[in-house]
């Protein structure tokens, strides 16, 4: 469940059941599904709010929130998706999943830009920096590997344990970076203080 920055948006799901809408405004209390698709984890809502990309099936589908009737694209993957994010500009869509490859695409056709092999697990877990120039990923072995974003090149592996991640999340302010594992622990590292080597 996600509000858009605006308030004036949530964005529901029901466990594989469709997509909701919560408005509020001119047109208080209305709900619209997203007809016609099925939506599973992971889904992911924009920074900006503007846009609402989930998976479902070997497939992705983009909505654009600030059109109405609401704009769908879709598009198809060879295998299931298990990770999902959009960078802070909107420009971009990082999928990863059972294939163990990270695909950079198009926001929002979803067609493919790059393609970042490096993960020898799946990969179950996506962010972007805030300035969008750095993704980091992690996979179901407990592996967080750190690419550039302009280049598609591998960077260096930030983590190893033993369990899958789960969310890998940026602080506003790009000084904190956490990630989650599952039945692990919460990790937070605080870059400023790695970057003066505190």
């Amino acid at each position: 469940m996600d509000y858009t920055p605006d308030g004036r948006i949530l964005v529901v799901r029901f466990g594989g059941n469709p997509g909701l809408l919560h408005f509020f405004g001119s047109d208080p209390m209305s709900l619209l599904a997203f007809s016609g698709v099925e939506i599973v984890e992971p889904s992911v809502l924009s920074r900006s709010g503007g846009w609402y990309v989930a998976s479902g099936d070997r497939k992705g589908t983009v909505w654009n929130l600030q059109a109405k009737p609401f704009l769908a694209h879709r598009f198809a993957c060879t295998h299931q998706i298990l990770g999902l994010a959009v960078s802070p500009d909107d420009k971009l869509i990082a999928s990863g999943g059972e294939d163990r490859m990270i695909a950079l695409r198009d926001l929002p056709t979803g067609a493919v830009q790059k393609e970042l092999i490096g993960h020898e697990a799946f990969v179950t877990a996506l962010g972007f920096s805030p300035d969008g120039r750095t993704l980091l990923s992690g996979d179901s072995v407990g592996t967080i590997q750190v690419w550039s974003v302009p280049t598609g090149l591998f960077l260096f592996d930030l983590a190893h344990q033993p369990r899958k991640i789960e969310r890998i999340e940026f602080s506003p302010s790009e000084r904190y970076l956490a990630y989650s594992a599952f039945h692990g622990p919460l990790v937070v590292y605080d870059l400023r203080a790695l970057r003066t080597g505190d």
